[in-house]
């Protein structure tokens, strides 16, 4: 998508508040995703979670997602919050991890990252709904649908925590896709161009099923 689609795109959809928990991002491209099924983390490969990475535009109005996570800190510590944010590690380096973070360090390395935009990293353990335009439920197993580089509004809650670790985190609740885009990675557009039927093959039971079967 070119500069101007984005801002049509970002100025129709603004991010937007459903309660003091919740709310419904601006678009924002979907990167690193695991929607099919989920997997863990880095850190804790033990932790399987439905994943994706938000990147959002440079231009991209986030006040309300600031205003989220400011609200659900003030909520938890209350007096005690600036005090809780200076805190550091022995190497002098802040503990608290805030939802929303610069893409800088990935910028022009990593397809997506741009200088001045934000991304967030979601999860949840729930398989999240996906649903088109249309609001028809989407296959994330449909790869050529449902991808990395595809735009999305994403519906996110808020969680103040103080269990390893502290900070303020986004969950995953569900997902709209709004636009196509290229894929990340060579992602979401494959296609079986080239092959030609084997000889003797049966189709796979998952194969003789109807698309409307699948939901």
């Amino acid at each position: 998508m070119n500069d101007s689609e984005i801002s049509k795109l970002l100025a129709q959809y603004p991010c937007t508040r459903l309660s003091p928990t919740t709310a419904i991002t601006c678009p924002a491209r979907l990167s690193w995703i695991a929607l099919a099924k989920p997997i863990g983390s880095k850190t804790k490969p033990e932790d399987l979670r439905y994943r994706a990475t938000l990147l959002f535009h440079p231009s991209s109005d986030l006040t309300e997602l600031k205003k989220l996570a400011q609200d659900a800190a003030v909520d938890k510590w209350k007096d005690k919050l600036q005090e809780i944010v200076a805190r550091c590690d022995g190497r002098g380096n802040p503990i608290f991890k805030k939802p929303l973070l610069m893409q800088d360090f990935r910028a022009g390395k990593v397809d997506g990252y741009a200088v001045g935009g934000w991304l967030c990293n979601v999860a949840t353990k729930r398989a999240p709904v996906i649903v088109d335009g249309s609001m028809n439920v989407m296959n994330p197993a449909d790869t050529a649908a449902v991808y990395s580089g595809m735009w999305a509004r994403v519906k996110l809650s808020v969680r103040a925590y103080d269990k390893e670790g502290c900070g303020v985190i986004f969950d995953l609740e569900a997902i709209q896709k709004v636009a196509d885009d290229n894929a990340f990675g060579g992602s979401g557009a494959g296609n079986a161009d080239g092959f030609t039927a084997i000889a003797g093959a049966k189709p796979s039971a998952a194969a003789t099923q109807s698309a409307s079967s699948l939901f």
